[in-house]
């Protein structure tokens, strides 16, 4: 599975499963701020949507909400998940 590089073991496949999303849940609040957009770059060209920009003051809300709640929480959940594992 994954080249050998996923665990087999049920428990330690959860563990995987909830770093990934946490992860996944930073990336997609950073979409915004990377961007000045809404969405990420359409699959197909790789192009904004300019319907879904985002101007100085909603990117520096997001901003001010990333780095007050979004990344302090889920860098939190992803320490404790860290040293869960290790016990």
């Amino acid at each position: 599975m994954l080249g050998g590089l996923y665990p087999l073991e049920p428990d330690v496949m959860l563990d995987v499963e909830q770093v990934l999303g946490g992860l996944k849940d930073i990336a997609v609040a950073l979409n915004p701020l990377w961007y000045s957009n809404v969405l990420p770059r359409l699959p197909t060209n790789g192009s904004l949507l300019p319907e879904t920009s985002i101007n100085a003051p909603q990117r520096d809300a997001v901003q001010t909400a990333v780095n007050a709640v979004i990344l302090p929480t889920r860098l939190a959940q992803l320490e404790r998940a860290a040293q869960a594992a290790k016990e």
